[in-house]
């Protein structure tokens, strides 16, 4: 089974459905994470989903190797609509 870091809160809906397809490790706050806890909690996960507003500097994005990343579009946490198209953050 897929194993996924999401790093803040979302919609129950979304943490449930991510529920019925992979382990997931769920951040319940606003506050997201420092990046030793986001090293840590990324270690063996296959994806990290994220809020455009989170940070990843180069050094995390250089330890979280072979982790897909996926950011929330700000319109995804406006609406209850799922978005599932996988785009990827900016960079």
């Amino acid at each position: 089974m897929s194993s996924v870091l999401v790093t803040k809160r979302v919609y129950k809906e979304a943490v449930e459905f991510l529920q019925q397809h992979a382990e997931v490790d769920y951040v319940s706050t606003d506050d997201g994470l420092s990046p030793p806890e986001l090293i840590l909690r990324a270690r063996g996960k296959q994806a990290i989903i994220c809020h455009l507003t989170d940070m990843f500097s180069a050094d995390v994005l250089s330890q979280l190797e072979g982790v897909r990343l996926r950011c929330l579009p700000r319109s995804a946490r406006l609406t209850r609509q799922n978005d599932t198209s996988g785009r990827r953050c900016p960079l």
